[in-house]
């Protein structure tokens, strides 16, 4: 396997793609290939070391990318966070219901070890519920761990000040009782992307 010449920080940051296999992330990677940027997809022979908790070895073996989709990449977004200063994270998505009958029917019920470190079991065919409900929960954590408190969301995309002393604005606060700010921010930022959506979280700390 040839690995590509490193791309230097300081030119652009590292993009991540948090969504799972199967909403768009190929789609995905064309697009950030046509950018420029070395995409790394799927890394089967990262399983061993993302088993022994290895994670210093799995980014040893993928230096010189400045971008990541599919698996295990988006289960990693935290470690990304903490690792590249200023990463750009895109959130693809798809309705549930068409996401688990595309995984059964690409992958059946063959089993992988990656598919196991992240389900808890190689194929999804029989075990529809379970990747169901991590599918559900990934996506939930993803949007969490990056909501941020609304402004600081929102000024660190448009690279603007954050304002000092004044709250997040609730418009329309009677019909949004139960909507927080960060999710009313990215809410405002879905655009599609093929088959799924993408949602540009925000970039890395």
């Amino acid at each position: 396997m040839t690995t590509p010449s490193p791309t230097p920080e300081a030119i652009r940051p590292v993009v991540v793609c948090v969504g799972m296999h199967k909403t768009g992330t190929t789609s995905l990677a064309v697009a950030l290939a046509e950018l420029g940027y070395t995409v790394c997809g799927v890394r089967q022979d990262m399983a061993p070391l993302l088993e022994a908790g290895d994670l210093d070895g799995v980014f040893a073996a993928v230096e010189g990318f400045d971008a990541f989709r599919d698996n295990p990449w988006a289960m990693l977004y935290e470690e990304f966070d903490r690792r590249y200063r200023g990463a750009r994270f895109i959130l693809t998505t798809r309705d549930e219901a068409q996401w688990i009958a595309s995984a059964v029917g690409h992958f059946g019920r063959e089993d992988t070890p990656l598919r196991t470190w992240i389900y808890g079991v190689g194929h999804p065919g029989g075990n529809e519920d379970i990747y169901r409900a991590r599918f559900r929960r990934h996506n939930q954590e993803g949007l969490d761990y990056f909501r941020g408190d609304g402004w600081a969301q929102l000024c660190e995309f448009l690279g603007a000040e954050v304002p000092t002393g004044m709250p997040f604005p609730h418009a329309n606060k009677r019909n949004r009782s139960s909507a927080r700010p960060g999710g009313l921010i990215l809410q405002r930022l879905l655009r599609r992307v093929a088959a799924g959506r993408w949602n540009p979280i925000r970039s890395g700390r």
